[in-house]
């Protein structure tokens, strides 16, 4: 799925740049191949194998979508540029994920872009619409919500 236009031209590119270095590195830093690469699901299986059998080592889980939502709101935060709100949002309950909002200042989340890396594992961007489409059964569960 290719990424919105005008995010990487538009007033966010210089946000959407330093999140596709950083969350790169990131990802590379921490990333684990056993299970094969660009999946979410199969990482957080992978990582919490891993985990279990380090007896908790917290960097075991750091590509899981937590870990990930909060890398990308601090390089959000750090290169947002004026007019927009960047926000950390979940859906699901109990079984949940975890992303970034960045969206016009003044308006809903529902109206700009989700930063999310775990998805594919790669820094990817999607209009709403597109990434809550693939969360259909967690949003069932429960709504996309703004976490405080």
């Amino acid at each position: 799925m290719p990424e919105p236009a005008n995010v990487a031209s538009g007033p966010l590119s210089g946000m959407y740049n330093a999140y596709r270095q950083k969350l790169s590195t990131h990802i590379a830093m921490y990333g684990y191949t056993a299970f094969g690469k660009g999946s979410g699901t199969l990482t957080n299986l992978q990582q919490g194998i891993t985990f279990m059998l380090t007896l908790g080592d917290p960097e075991t889980i750091m590509n899981g979508c937590l870990a990930l939502q909060d890398a990308t709101f601090s390089v959000c935060n750090e290169n947002s540029p004026a007019g927009y709100t960047i926000k950390k949002i979940m859906v699901g309950f109990g079984m949940e994920h975890h992303a970034v909002a960045v969206f016009p200042a003044g308006t809903i989340p529902s109206a700009g872009y989700v930063f999310d890396p775990w998805i594919t594992q790669s820094p990817q961007v999607y209009t709403y619409p597109e990434w809550l489409s693939g969360f259909t059964i967690l949003n069932g569960i429960a709504e996309v919500r703004i976490e405080n």
